[in-house]
């Protein structure tokens, strides 16, 4: 059985302001790092090891 509010986190916000430029990454190494930092934001030490690559490349759509 999944848990059913992964994280313990959820995304129920009244309202979000997003300032800047967008961009989708394409180096994966890049986008590891990107997402460790924000999931460290919110979840400090909720990772007990850092992501895999290859767990990186399938949310990013690279077989």
């Amino acid at each position: 059985m999944t848990d059913p509010v992964p994280c313990h986190t959820d995304t129920a916000y009244m309202s979000v302001m997003i300032f800047g430029i967008a961009e989708k990454l394409q180096d994966v190494q890049e986008a590891t790092m990107a997402l460790e930092r924000l999931v460290g934001k919110y979840l400090p030490n909720y990772y007990e090891r850092h992501l895999l690559k290859s767990i990186v490349r399938l949310w990013m759509g690279i077989e």
